[in-house]
């Protein structure tokens, strides 16, 4: 597993550093369910959307380009798998311990617990560097039992503030079924 995580969080880095930052805070946004029926999320309408890029990673929403110059494209993704021995803190854990060993000039800067529909879980936002690109991430962890999800959103340490509002929004819509 720590392995299937590290290959998704480089997928992700790789399809976002095509191009591109989005515009501010969205009002209109569109929704996604995955074929499990387990995870529902709503996005920014004008992100692109990508549905089962690799294993685990089901679901991604890329912002849009703000000019040619972009070299980096800010983006939300879901990582579904099963981990049915897992406790929620042994799946953070691993997790965690997973992105130390494996993302280069890893260092958390905050962490904290997030509700959603009732569930327990926690985020995390951190720094690391892909292929020499500064990166800086909000992830969420959660686990049903039976499966875990972690959310990313990611952009570049210069957009991050601009738009983790957005990032927000996107999990406020979370649906664990």
């Amino acid at each position: 597993m720590k392995l299937k995580i590290l290959n998704i969080f480089l997928v992700v880095s790789v399809f976002t550093l095509s191009t591109g930052c989005s515009p501010l805070l969205r009002k209109d946004f569109s929704q996604y369910e995955d074929n499990s029926g387990k995870v529902v999320v709503s996005y920014p309408t004008n992100w692109e959307k990508r549905e089962y890029v690799r294993d685990s990673l089901v679901f991604m929403a890329l912002s849009p380009p703000d000019n040619a110059q972009d070299n980096f494209r800010e983006n939300f993704n879901i990582v579904r798998e099963t981990a049915p021995s897992y406790t929620f803190e042994k799946y953070y854990r691993v997790n965690l311990d997973s992105m130390r060993t494996g993302l280069a000039d890893f260092t958390v800067i905050s962490e904290g617990t997030k509700t959603i529909n009732q569930r327990p879980g926690k985020w995390l936002i951190y720094t690391h560097k892909y292929e020499g690109i500064a990166l800086k991430v909000k992830a969420y962890f959660f686990h049903d039992g039976k499966t875990g999800f972690v959310y990313t959103a990611t952009a570049s340490p210069d957009t991050f503030r601009r738009y983790e509002p957005i990032f927000d929004e996107i999990v406020s819509t979370l649906k664990l079924k």
